[in-house]
């Protein structure tokens, strides 16, 4: 019990790991990204997931898995850019048809 309690100790805390989310997410796309939410790690897994936006697209909302070492990240934050463009691009385009649509 206590070489568990020593291993999870030695981890960053949530404060930390938003900002080195944030930080990677910079440096992968010159932007400025906002952490929403740490949303933890998996037992066992080497990678923690973040809720994020970029400053640039307040609007477009993605998720974000970080190797805790620092080392990589993956991220969905391009193909939520694309889906939201599109999802305007067809929004617009059936505003002006009779009735109640939601895309």
């Amino acid at each position: 019990m206590a070489a568990i309690a020593t291993f999870n100790g030695c981890g960053m805390n949530p404060k930390e790991y938003k900002e080195q989310a944030a930080r990677l997410l910079n440096e992968k796309y010159n932007e400025d990204f906002i952490i929403d939410k740490y949303l933890g790690q998996e037992h066992m897994n080497d990678y923690y997931e973040v809720q994020a936006y970029s400053e640039n697209h307040p609007e477009v909302l993605f998720e974000a898995k970080v190797l805790k070492d620092g080392s990589g990240i993956m991220d969905e934050y391009v193909a939520s850019r694309v889906c939201y463009t599109i999802e305007q691009k067809i929004q617009a385009n059936i505003e002006p048809l009779p009735g109640y649509m939601q895309v």
